[in-house]
């Protein structure tokens, strides 16, 4: 009937002492249970009360009473307002059922001890949902080892042994797992647990470890929205788990598998899985497979989700396996759930994809998902090129400079499809480009020379005047050549060399003057390293720019030879292959390239295979101009240098003259003509170039005529006569300047024990004993003594340095790197130090470096004295600078008195095969010897090139062109090798020379230190 009509209050059942069930159940029946209890028997003893079910009623009060009804078989207090301590109805041994749900009886679930002695036998369901029920854990009694013999301490078959069904679903038990399992542990006959939003923790255990009946008879286990962490083992009658709503589970592969295999129905919903391998292994379409519908679609976050196909198996796709299931939305970028919006100027038209950019100059908002979403600059479309997106003119129009679409027509261009530009453009025929990636084109000369393709076939240059590489010129016209273009073997060498002379040419345009080096601020140490190795390739340039003019001499030479011998074998009646000959010279494909480096005329006359190379028009007019435009206009330069700049210009001169000298005596080039206007007559303007050098531009016509009539009368007399005077003036002041610095010598002695301070002075070797320097001039022949004991035995340390009277006192004070005594010296140096000398002789050894670097820096400085009275000689000292001592200059006369032996010896016939190995060989052995230069390296580098040169002549006379050609490339090989180790003891001296005679302090009489640092690479 209608129960919820019915009401009143409990004291009518008073006097009912038979009545044995009480079910007034979602009825208005109010009154408080311990009230109602006392007005009645004021104990519960003699109640024959069996089942009593007020649910949902007004009951209210407390239940602690209720527990003396020994014959209380069924209770239910769901949704009442009643409170007490649920383990009051323990002494009820008759339960079966029990239900307090919503209710606010509280108390713990801790039966261990509280409840010894006492089981419930008949307790079949026990529902606790929604109360205040904890699981009260006392961490010493719950010890995971002594859990289960606790309870059976309690009884064999624990307190609830006919429990089928335990429910705490929204009660706080606030605990783990693990031991609220273990509590029911012994419970043969439990079913069902529910206990969804508990507050628990921890794993889900493996009851079969324990040899608890749970591991058989659990059926259905409820944990949803608590905290569990992993399932170690599925009991194997389940039925149900629902873990659905814990944050992380993880489930192993062994669980995962049976759950598929066996149909237990799982609910992972809102669970993340800890370990994903596990089931993305099962993802095989025999276990698991996904489905091809989309479960789920959250645009928001840019992300839609396949479910998985298994009706026992609920889980939220973006949860369980994200990267498996789910799949970035059009409109952005990243893989399963982790997705991005594509950022402004781009877009995404495909899941799971990477955003691409617009076409460049195109624009579209954010998260778009289609190409169309992107739009251009006005008067601009998206065309797709090479399955790529730009934007562009349409089909007939270019793209100009200022960004407006240009008709073609107008500009004498082709466009035959869209998204052209004025300056990639195909020239009508008959138009060419003065300059690459110019949007003006201007009409040929001539018609047979310009084509669609720019220049037709063999021409090339402005206006396609001239003659492309490969190709001849031929009568005004452009033949190919008939030679093999050269291989890329020669071109290293040939690139070598040009760097090298390129790279000291252009040292003489950069350099600084003396004045501002001497207040410059010292290089930061990269520079300094850079510096370092500048200076060791501006000393080898010179060296290995003779190698390859001896090196093309003795090919000559060798030809010359064979020659003059065949010429007599046939005077004498014996036929001899004059073809050898020519084709054994002709295997040398590189030797007309090695001959241009000699810069003579005649060079580059005789050098007619460059046409093959290079334009036709340039190579005519490169004999003519090489020689008079590159040595004299620098020269030119010099003069004029020089009259602002004493003893700048005339520096700046002998640097070239060291480098042109043989070039210089060419002639004078031929009358310079322009072209200003194309054939249509549109002018050049700044393109307009001169007709017989096409890559000059034009200046002023009458100017260049005048010029170059000026250049070709003038450098018969700079060459002829400026040139041996200047020299030989040079030669002759050095002895006379140099007799006072060549009559002091440095003397060192030790101030402190273990060579960790010395004191440096001056000692003069004249008959009176006296030196007679000015003050500054003492100072500074002090100071070159101090840098060449410092470079020669301090390497690798900081010393402290103090300036007296006379005498320089050194101080170490430790070493700054690692390094030998060797460390400077180059590879034949050291390995003859460890091998052959003692310790003696090095130390010996290291004495007369120390004097002969200490004589050089002294030189050095009285040239710097010299510098108002001694104009010439002071512009001319970066020559002496290059030699170890000024009486070294003889090196000079020596080197080209052998150039000229080389060259003449082709005119004596076999005998010139063994002069020319000879003077190599004594050359090499000279400058072994006596070792001239400043650089060590030089030495090293000089007298390899010279034995190199004798076993080049070798291999010219007896036809073994590897031979020659490995002598030409070994010198360029020790020259790159010595570049990783540029610095020595004597560069090291000439810097630390420069920066002591900077510091003032040390003129001062303080204390300076210093840091003795060799740069090197490796």
């Amino acid at each position: 009937g209608n129960h919820h009509l019915i009401s009143g209050y409990w004291k009518v059942f008073n006097n009912l002492w038979k009545l044995e069930r009480v079910s007034l159940s979602h009825t208005q029946v109010s009154g408080d249970v311990e009230n109602f209890a006392v007005d009645r028997t004021r104990t519960w003893t003699t109640s024959n009360v069996k089942e009593l079910s007020l649910s949902f009623s007004h009951v209210h009060g407390c239940i602690d009473h209720l527990g003396s009804n020994h014959k209380l078989v069924k209770l239910d207090l769901a949704s009442t307002a009643v409170t007490g301590e649920f383990r009051q109805l323990m002494r009820c041994r008759e339960l079966q059922m029990v239900d307090l749900s919503n209710t606010s009886v509280n108390g713990s679930f801790n039966f261990i001890k509280a409840w010894a002695g006492v089981k419930l036998h008949k307790l079949e369901t026990l529902k606790l949902s929604n109360t205040k029920i904890t699981l009260g854990r006392n961490r010493t009694e719950f010890n995971p080892v002594s859990i289960i013999t606790a309870v059976r301490e309690v009884a064999l078959e624990g307190v609830f042994p006919a429990l089928k069904l335990l429910d705490f679903r929204g009660s706080p038990l606030n605990g783990n797992l693990t031991d609220l399992l273990k509590l029911v542990g012994l419970c043969r006959h439990l079913h069902t647990i529910e206990a969804s939003g508990c507050q628990l923790t921890g794993p889900f255990p493996d009851l079969e470890s324990w040899k608890s009946p749970l591991w058989t008879s659990l059926g259905k286990v409820a944990l949803q929205n608590n905290n569990i962490t992993w399932v170690d083992a599925m009991p194997p009658n389940l039925i149900v788990l629902d873990l659905s709503n814990n944050p992380n589970v993880g489930l192993t592969p062994e669980v995962l598998k049976q759950v598929i295999e066996q149909g237990v129905y799982v609910d992972l919903q809102n669970s993340t899985l800890l370990d994903e391998e596990p089931a993305r292994e099962l993802m095989d379409g025999r276990h698991l497979r996904m489905s091809s519908y989309i479960e789920m679609s959250k645009p928001a976050k840019g992300y839609e989700c396949h479910q998985v196909l298994n009706e026992k198996l609920r889980v939220s796709p973006d949860r369980f396996l994200p990267d498996v299931l789910c799949q970035c939305l059009p409109g952005w970028e990243g893989n399963g759930t982790k997705c991005v919006k594509c950022p402004e100027n781009f877009f995404n038209a495909e899941s799971n994809s990477t955003c691409k950019k617009c076409p460049k100059d195109s624009k579209s908002p954010l998260a778009s998902t289609s190409p169309d979403a992107c739009s251009c600059p006005s008067g601009q479309e998206i065309f797709r090129r090479n399955e790529t997106l730009q934007c562009g003119c349409r089909h007939s129009f270019a793209l100009g400079i200022s960004g407006d679409c240009l008709e073609c027509e107008e500009l004498k261009l082709q466009c035959p499809q869209p998204g052209m530009s004025t300056w990639l453009a195909t020239p009508k025929a008959g138009y060419v480009r003065m300059e690459s990636n110019s949007s003006k084109v201007y009409l040929c000369l001539s018609a047979d020379q310009c084509n669609s393709q720019n220049c037709s076939t063999g021409f090339a240059g402005p206006l396609c005047v001239d003659c492309a590489a490969g190709y001849r010129s031929v009568r005004g016209s452009c033949e190919a050549c008939s030679k093999e273009p050269p291989n890329l073997f020669f071109w290293s060498i040939v690139a070598a060399a040009l760097l090298s002379l390129v790279g000291v040419v252009a040292y003489l345009f950069i350099s600084r003057s003396a004045a501002a080096a001497a207040t410059a601020p010292a290089p930061p140490s990269r520079a300094l390293k850079w510096k370092v190795l500048q200076d060791l390739a501006k000393a080898q340039a010179p060296v290995l720019l003779q190698l390859c003019q001896l090196w093309a001499a003795l090919a000559v030479l060798s030809f010359v030879g064979k020659r003059s011998a065949d010429a007599l074998s046939r005077e004498e009646g014996h036929e001899k292959d004059t073809e050898g000959s020519n084709s054994w010279i002709s295997t040398f494909w590189e030797l007309p390239y090695v001959e241009t480096l000699q810069l003579s005329l005649n060079a580059f006359k005789d050098s007619m295979a460059l046409q093959c190379s290079y334009d036709g028009a340039r190579v005519r007019f490169f004999g003519a101009l090489a020689a008079p435009l590159l040595p004299l206009l620098i020269l030119a330069a010099c003069g004029i240098l020089e009259l602002p700049y004493p003893t700048k210009g005339i520096s700046a001169a002998l640097k070239v003259l060291t480098l042109l000298f043989i070039g210089g005596v060419s002639s004078c080039a031929n009358l310079l003509t322009c072209q200003y206007v194309d054939s249509a007559d549109e002018p050049l303007g700044e393109h307009a170039f001169r007709l017989h050098m096409p890559f000059l531009r034009c200046r002023d016509d009458s100017w260049q005529a005048l010029w170059v009539d000026v250049v070709a009368y003038s450098s018969s007399f700079v060459y002829g006569v400026f040139i041996p005077l200047l020299l030989l003036h040079l030669f002759t002041r050095q002895h006379l300047l140099m007799r006072s610095c060549r009559t002091v010598a440095a003397v060192t002695q030790l101030t402190q024990p273990e060579g960790q301070g010395m004191a440096v002075s001056l000692q003069s070797l004249t008959a009176d004993g006296k030196l007679s320097f000015e003050e500054s001039q003492l100072r500074g022949r002090l100071v070159a003594a101090c840098a060449a004991r410092l470079a020669v035995s301090q390497q690798g340390h900081r010393v402290k340095l103090r300036m007296m009277k006379d005498v320089v006192y050194l101080e170490d004070l430790g070493q700054t790197s690692t390094g030998s005594s060797f460390a400077d010296a180059t590879i034949e140096e050291s390995m003859v130090a460890s091998w052959i000398a003692s310790e003696e002789e090095i130390q010996s050894g290291l004495a007369l470096r120390c004097r002969s670097i200490s004589e050089m820096l002294m030189e050095r400085r009285v040239l710097d004295e010299g510098q108002r009275s001694e104009r010439t000689l002071t512009g001319a000292k970066e020559i002496f600078y290059k030699y170890a001592s000024c009486r070294h200059v003889w090196m000079e006369v020596f080197l080209k008195l052998v150039s000229v032996s080389l060259v003449s010896s082709d005119s004596m016939g076999d005998f010139g095969f063994q002069l020319s190995v000879a003077i190599c060989l004594v050359t090499a052995a000279t400058i072994s010897l006596a070792r001239p230069y400043a650089q060590p390296q030089v030495n090293t580098l000089h007298s390899v090139c010279f034995a190199s040169l004798a076993m080049a002549s070798v291999g010219f006379y007896h036809h073994f062109p590897w031979l020659s050609r490995g002598a030409l490339l070994l010198p360029f090989l020790l020259a790159a090798l010595q570049l990783l180790r540029p610095d020595s003891a004597e560069a090291l001296s000439v810097r630390l020379f420069d920066e002591l005679t900077k510091v003032e302090e040390l003129k001062d009489g303080k204390e300076v230190c210093l840091d003795v640092e060799l740069w090197q690479f490796v």
